[in-house]
């Protein structure tokens, strides 16, 4: 992270995470400064702590601000057949950024009938049986995609998701981007 604020022209302001001194920095002329810690921060809540000191060395009062930090990237947990034509993703954590054309959707059924899917330019993906939609949930944890016309009874079915499609609310990329497999054996 980077730590950047207002203090006294020509002071500097030390910053503390959960009383360890992460760095210092010089406040220039338009009174700002800016501190960037050499080690990354650990996921949980911490404590951010600043000091000011003027050029005198009279130092402030500390200001402490509660800080959440998720370093950690979501994954997907599972991806289950919810009903006939839908697959449903769950993923550790709230995400943002999915839409059916992050994903490329093919399989065969249990009857040997090959699907495959294309990205639409619209953000939807096209089986020749129709669009492919999906819908994130409210926490923002599932994604329900629902192939009309299609029935997922049985076979074997691959969702890919490209590194980078798909991140946290934080930033963090999806751990486990690439195939998924699932062998779907009925509701």
């Amino acid at each position: 992270p980077v730590f950047n604020g207002l203090g006294p022209t020509g002071g500097t302001v030390e910053v503390f995470v959960d009383g360890t001194s992460v760095g210092r920095g010089v406040v220039g002329n338009g009174r700002q400064f800016v501190v960037r810690p050499a080690a990354s921060l650990a996921s949980g809540q911490r404590a951010v702590t600043a000091v000011a000191s003027d050029v005198f060395g009279n130092r402030s009062a500390a200001a402490t601000l509660a800080l959440a930090v998720d370093a950690e990237a979501p994954t997907i947990q599972s991806l289950v057949r919810t009903s006939f034509d839908t697959l449903t993703a769950t993923f550790s954590e709230a995400v943002k950024g999915v839409t059916p054309a992050n994903f490329r959707f093919s399989g065969r059924t249990s009857d040997g009938f090959s699907i495959s899917s294309r990205p639409l330019t619209d953000g939807q993906l096209q089986l020749f049986v129709g669009r492919i939609t999906g819908q994130l949930s409210a926490d923002g944890r599932t994604y329900t995609l629902r192939a009309p016309n299609l029935d997922l009874a049985a076979g074997t079915f691959s969702l890919t998701l490209p590194k980078g499609a798909v991140t946290d609310l934080a930033g963090n990329r999806l751990a486990n981007a690439g195939t998924l497999t699932v062998e779907v054996e009925g509701a």
